[in-house]
């Protein structure tokens, strides 16, 4: 359940981009396709890199819970 809920978050989060600009509901999507349409490049960079450690941070939770929560994984060198 972890390894299926877990990377659904930011794929969530990065499908309100097309929510917004398709409903034309202003937020963060509205404003990233806006600058894609202006040719703002510092900004394009910016959102994605914030989409990028977004899902970093998602991915790096998830596999972090899943070692909690599944007791036949581990962090360890050795192998036994």
């Amino acid at each position: 359940m972890i390894t299926v809920i877990g990377p659904q978050i930011p794929n969530v989060l990065t499908g309100t981009i097309f929510v917004e600009s398709v409903f034309r509901v202003p937020g963060l999507g509205k404003f990233f396709v806006t600058s894609i349409f202006r040719r703002d490049y510092p900004m394009i960079m910016a959102t994605l890199l914030l989409v990028a450690v977004v899902w970093s941070i998602v991915y790096l939770l998830t596999d972090i819970i899943y070692t909690m929560v599944d007791p036949r994984v581990r962090l360890d060198e050795k192998q036994q």
